[in-house]
């Protein structure tokens, strides 16, 4: 989504109307001896150069290690998809954020999760389309968000359910439970516009000198949430 923030700068007129993401949604893998995120200081990270490799520098800055921490960028093409775990392993790197969907090839290498606070940032599945197209589709755009809400709900209290009806693909890939990563109410906060700005800009620079919040229409979600339809559905889903 972040080469939206330049097309938005170079006039193209673009709208995000939902976040169902909480955040960066990444695990940090460590060797098992290591206890605690301030001993990585000094060391290396092995960072992936695809998706949002800005994103380290602000978990990092999150958690008071900026400045504290060495990073690398690692192609996937050096190691697989989301095995910058294996520069860990080999005891090159001391830490590297991951894809809970590749998490367990990293434990069966000898690794384990280190606990670090979410990062607030809008991550994935936000939704975004032509502002032109929004204003000229009001009912569209309803219904639209009307079925981001309810697949939200679906995907969190009804998981099996949901898992199953996905196909058996999907539910191995997706590992679905309770913690899902995913927010009810998809409203991104103020520090996730910011931080998600942030990242967008150092990737696409021409998006600098843009006010991020003039890119967000949030006014289907919160009809509908004033309207009780949220409600109404995880009242539905509970049973």
């Amino acid at each position: 989504m972040e080469f939206l923030y330049e097309q938005a700068a170079r006039d193209k007129k673009v709208v995000f109307f939902c976040a169902p993401s909480k955040g960066g949604g990444l695990d940090l893998v460590v060797p098992r001896n290591l206890r605690c995120s301030d001993e990585l200081r000094g060391k290396t990270l092995a960072v992936r150069s695809h998706g949002q490799p800005h994103a380290v520098t602000l978990w990092l800055r999150m958690m008071g290690l900026e400045n504290g921490v060495v990073t690398i960028l690692v192609h996937d093409q050096e190691v697989g998809r989301w095995g910058q775990w294996k520069k860990v392993a080999s005891s090159e790197c001391a830490a590297a954020f991951m894809s809970p969907l590749y998490l367990p090839e990293a434990l069966n290498g000898g690794l384990r999760v280190l606990a670090v606070p979410e990062i607030p940032i809008v991550g994935h599945f936000a939704q975004a389309c032509l502002a032109e197209f929004a204003a000229a589709h009001p009912a569209v755009m309803t219904s639209y968000a009307k079925a981001v809400v309810h697949a939200l709900i679906w995907l969190s209290f009804r998981h099996g359910e949901a898992c199953a009806a996905l196909g058996a693909e999907l539910k191995r890939a997706m590992k679905l439970d309770d913690e899902s990563g995913l927010k009810i109410r998809p409203y991104p906060t103020p520090q996730a516009i910011i931080n998600t700005y942030e990242i967008a800009t150092s990737e696409y620079p021409g998006a600098k000198g843009l006010n991020p919040l003039t890119l967000w229409d949030l006014h289907w979600v919160k009809e509908l949430d004033d309207a009780g339809f949220i409600d109404r559905i995880m009242a539905l889903m509970r049973g």
